[in-house]
C-alpha cells in the first residue's frame, strides 16, 4: 500500500516532498484447535518491520506447523513484513493409546493398541471362558482386583491393562449321619466347574440308606452332583421307618402318632367317625385317598404320614340358571344341615320371563322351598320375552357356519348376507359361485367394506377352526368375487374371532385388523396395513397388536374400534386389551392405567351412553353386560345392562323397536338395539376410515352385524363407501 502526501507551499516557503509510506497487511487462518497471537497486533505493518507469531494449542491439542506464507514449526516465529502476508497455523488433536492384552481363559475388550481422545474415557470388559474366573486385572502395572469392567478416565497419557485367568474349582465336602460310608467318583481333592460327581452311599450292618439332604436331595442312589459351587452332601442312615397318624375333630385314626415300621413291613390303620359325623377324606402322603374307613401301608421302604378329616351330616345345595335371569337363596350357605330348609327365588333379567324349575325341583311355584334330605341341584328356566316377529324368508342351507354379516354388495340398495343375497321385498337367493369360494369352511366373523376403492363392497370371512383359512373376497363388480387371500398371504388358518375395517395408520387406505386365539395356532392377531395397490402388508407385531401369548379366558371375541381419547385416530379394544393409537398406527395397552378391569369379554362395543361427546364401553362379561363411563383419562363403572347372574350370551337389552318403514336414527342418535349391532349410530364411518374426527368409532360385537341400508351412504362417492356391517359368530348354516 502506498501513500502520498501533498502540501501547498506558502509564497514565503519552498516547496518540500515527503518520501511515499509504504504499509503491509497480515491474515492468519487457524485449522483445528488453538490460536495465533501476534506481537505488536496492529491493523498493518509499515514495511520491513518484524512480526513475532506465537501459535498456542488449545488442551488436548498441539501445533503441527505452519503454511502459506510461512513454513516449518518454529514457534514463535519472526516474519518480516516486506509484503502482504497470509499465513496459516495448524493445530492436531492428541492420541493417546491404551495397551490392552488378555491371558488364556478369557478376553478383553476391546483388545489390542486402542487409541483414545484426548481427555476421553474409555471402558474394557474382561470376560472369562466357561470354566474359568477373573484372577488378577493390572492397570500400568498396578493390581485392581479380579474385576470383569474397568474404565479410563480422562485419559492423558498412554497406558496398559493386563487381565489374568484360572481355572475354576470346587470342592466336595461328604458328611454321614447314622452308620454307613459314601463314596465318589472320581474321588478329587477339587473338582472343575461344571464337572459331575457321582456319589453312592453304603449303609452298614442293620442299617438302611435314608436320604441326601444338603446341596442334593431325594433317596436316588447313586446321585449325581453338578460341580457349580462348593459342595456339601449329608448322607443319612436309619435302621426303621416312621409312619405319622393323625385326625381331625370328629372321629378318631388307630394307631396315632408315629408309628415305627421295620424295612419292608405291613401297617395298617382304621378311622372311625363319632357319631353324627361322617369320613371327609383321608390324604396319605397329602394326596386324597377318598372317605375311606382303613387304610392299609405294605412293604414300607420310606416315611409316610396318613391324616382323617372328618364333617357333620351336611348337604350342598348347587342352583343353575338356563337362560337369562338369577337366583337368591335364603340363607346363603355353602352346605346345609340335613332336615333345613331353603327358600329359592327366581328373578327374571329385562327381556325374560320366569319359566320352570328343574333337576331335583319341579313345576313353578316361585319362591320354591327345598327341604335338604340329600344333596341337590336345582336350575331355574328363563324365556325370552317375545319382542320380534318371525318372517316367512328363507335362507340357503350350509354345512358349516357364516357370521351374519350384512352388506350391500350389489348396490342395489338392499343388505346382503355372505352368500345370500337380498333381491328385496323378504326374498333372498344364493350368490352364484360364492359356496365354492366357502369350500364348506366354518367361519366365526366377517366385515364388508370397499377396500380397494372400485365402489363394490368387498369381504374379509375369518376361520373358526385348524381346517379353514381366513378369505378376503374382492367384490367383482358381476356379481362374482374372487379370494384374494392366499395371493396376499392372508389365508391364515385357526380360530379367528371378528375382523374390523379401519385407517390405523391416517393414509387415507383402510386397514384390515383380524384377531386370533392365542393359545392355539396361528397363536397371535394380525394387523394388515392397506398399501393402498390391491396388497395389504401385516404390521400387527411392530404395531404392537399381536396379542400373543394370552390364556385361554382372553379370547378376542369383542374386538371394537372406536377414537376413546377423541385424538383424531382410531383406538382398538381387544381380548381385555385397551390399545391406544399413537396416531402412526402403533399401539401400547393402557387399559389398567384407564381403569378398566381385565376381564374375559364376549361382544365390546364404543357407545357415547351418557351424550357427553367421548365413547364410553359396553363390554359382555361373565358377570353379564357392563358399561364402563368415558370420564376423559379414567374409565368408571356406569352401568349394567340386562341384569346379574351367570349368562350363556349377551342377555336382553333395552330397545328402540322401529316398525317397518320406519325411519332410522338421526347421526347423533344413542340407541340400544337388540341383536348384533349395539352401536351409536354417529360412530358408523361412512368412508370405511373409522370417520377421522367425523364419526368415531367402529367395530362388531357377538351375533353379526346390523344392516346399515344404503340409503345412508346415498351421494358418496363409489370408491370411498365403506364398512356397512361387521358380523361375528355363526349366523346360519348347517
Amino acid at each position: 500500500m502506498v501513500l502520498l502526501a501533498f502540501a501547498t507551499a506558502a509564497a514565503a516557503a519552498p516547496l518540500t516532498t515527503r518520501p511515499p509510506l509504504i504499509l503491509h497487511s497480515l491474515s492468519l487462518d487457524v485449522l483445528g484447535g488453538g490460536k495465533v497471537t501476534r506481537d505488536p497486533d496492529v491493523p498493518d505493518y509499515p514495511a520491513g518491520n518484524p512480526v513475532q507469531l506465537t501459535a498456542v494449542p488449545d488442551s488436548g491439542w498441539i501445533f503441527a506447523g505452519w503454511s502459506g506464507g510461512a513454513t516449518g514449526t518454529t514457534n514463535p516465529l519472526r516474519v518480516t513484513m516486506d509484503a502482504d502476508r497470509v499465513i496459516g497455523a495448524t493445530f492436531t488433536a492428541v492420541v493417546w493409546t491404551i495397551t490392552a492384552s488378555a491371558g488364556s481363559g478369557g478376553r478383553i475388550s476391546p483388545g489390542g493398541l486402542v487409541p483414545v481422545s484426548y481427555g476421553a474415557d474409555q471402558t474394557f470388559t474382561i470376560t472369562p471362558l466357561s470354566g474359568y474366573h477373573v484372577v488378577a486385572v493390572r492397570v500400568d502395572g498396578i493390581a485392581v482386583g479380579p474385576v470383569t469392567s474397568y474404565t479410563f478416565l480422562h485419559v492423558t497419557a498412554d497406558h496398559t491393562i493386563t487381565a489374568g485367568f484360572a481355572v475354576t474349582t470346587h470342592t466336595m465336602t461328604v458328611k454321614v449321619v447314622g452308620v454307613g460310608s459314601v463314596t465318589r467318583s472320581p474321588n478329587l481333592a477339587a473338582y472343575a466347574e461344571g464337572s459331575i460327581v457321582s456319589l453312592k452311599a453304603t449303609p452298614g450292618v442293620g442299617w438302611l440308606f435314608d436320604r441326601w439332604s444338603g446341596d442334593t436331595s431325594g433317596t436316588a442312589n447313586p446321585v449325581a452332583v453338578t460341580m457349580s459351587v462348593d459342595r456339601t452332601v449329608t448322607a443319612s442312615f436309619r435302621t426303621d421307618w416312621t409312619i405319622t397318624a393323625s385326625a381331625g375333630s370328629g372321629g378318631t385314626i388307630s394307631p396315632n402318632g408315629p408309628v415305627v415300621v421295620a424295612p419292608g413291613g405291613t401297617q395298617a390303620f382304621v378311622i372311625t367317625p363319632d357319631p353324627g359325623y361322617q369320613v371327609a377324606d383321608v390324604e396319605v402322603d397329602g394326596a386324597s385317598a377318598g372317605a375311606v374307613t382303613g387304610y392299609t401301608f405294605t412293604g414300607v421302604s420310606t416315611d409316610h404320614t396318613i391324616a382323617a378329616r372328618f364333617s357333620g351330616t351336611d348337604y350342598a345345595l348347587t342352583v343353575g340358571v338356563v337362560g337369562h335371569g338369577r337366583v337368591t337363596r335364603d340363607p346363603e350357605l355353602a352346605r346345609y344341615p340335613e332336615g333345613s330348609t331353603v327358600t329359592l327365588t327366581a328373578f327374571p333379567d329385562p327381556g325374560s320371563t320366569f319359566a320352570a324349575w328343574g333337576g331335583d325341583a319341579a313345576g313353578n311355584p316361585n319362591p320354591l322351598t327345598v327341604t335338604m334330605d340329600a344333596a341337590k341341584s336345582v336350575s331355574a328356566g328363563f324365556d325370552v320375552t317375545d319382542i320380534l316377529a318371525s318372517t316367512a324368508a328363507t335362507f340357503p342351507s350350509y354345512a358349516g357356519g357364516l357370521p351374519p354379516a350384512w352388506g350391500d354388495d350389489d348396490n342395489d340398495g338392499d343388505p346382503d348376507l355372505p352368500l345370500v343375497r337380498n333381491d328385496g321385498h323378504g326374498v333372498f337367493s344364493e350368490m352364484p359361485g360364492f359356496r365354492t369360494l366357502l369350500a364348506n369352511g366354518n367361519y366365526h366373523g366377517g366385515a364388508w367394506c370397499d377396500f380397494d376403492r372400485d365402489g363394490n363392497l368387498d369381504l374379509a370371512l375369518q376361520p373358526y377352526g385348524s381346517g379353514t383359512r381366513a378369505r378376503l373376497l374382492k367384490n367383482q363388480g358381476d356379481g362374482t368375487f374372487v379370494d384374494m387371500a392366499p395371493t396376499l398371504g392372508m389365508d391364515i388358518a385357526g380360530y379367528g374371532a371378528t375382523a374390523v375395517w379401519g385407517d390405523f395408520d391416517g393414509d387415507g387406505w383402510v386397514d384390515l385388523f383380524t384377531p386370533y386365539y392365542s393359545y392355539t395356532k396361528p397363536n397371535r392377531s394380525y394387523l394388515w396395513h392397506n398399501n393402498g395397490n390391491g396388497t395389504f402388508t401385516d404390521v400387527g407385531v411392530e404395531s404392537g397388536v399381536e396379542l400373543s401369548n394370552l390364556p385361554a379366558g382372553l379370547n378376542p371375541e369383542g374386538a371394537c374400534a372406536g377414537d376413546f381419547d377423541d385424538d383424531g385416530d382410531l383406538d382398538l379394544y381387544c381380548a381385555g386389551h385397551l390399545l391406544r393409537n399413537d396416531g402412526t398406527g402403533h399401539f401400547a395397552d393402557v387399559r389398567a392405567a384407564m381403569g378398566l378391569p381385565l376381564v374375559s369379554d364376549g361382544a365390546a362395543r364404543w357407545v357415547d351412553y351418557d351424550d357427553d361427546g367421548d365413547l364410553d364401553l359396553s363390554l359382555r362379561t361373565a358377570a353379564g353386560p357392563q358399561l364402563f363411563r368415558n370420564d376423559g383419562n379414567q374409565f368408571n363403572v356406569g352401568g349394567q345392562l340386562g341384569g346379574r347372574g351367570q349368562r350363556r350370551g349377551p342377555g336382553p337389552l333395552p330397545v328402540a323397536v322401529q316398525p317397518a318403514g320406519a325411519a332410522l336414527p338421526e347421526p347423533g342418535e344413542r340407541d340400544i338395539r337388540p341383536g348384533p349391532d349395539v352401536r351409536p349410530r354417529r360412530q358408523l364411518g361412512a368412508d370405511g376410515l373409522g370417520g377421522r374426527r367425523r364419526r368415531r368409532g367402529h367395530g362388531p360385537a357377538r351375533g353379526g352385524g346390523g344392516p346399515t341400508p344404503a340409503a345412508e351412504h346415498a351421494g358418496e362417492p363409489a370408491g370411498v363407501r365403506g364398512q356397512l356391517a361387521q358380523g361375528h359368530g355363526a349366523g346360519f348354516g348347517g
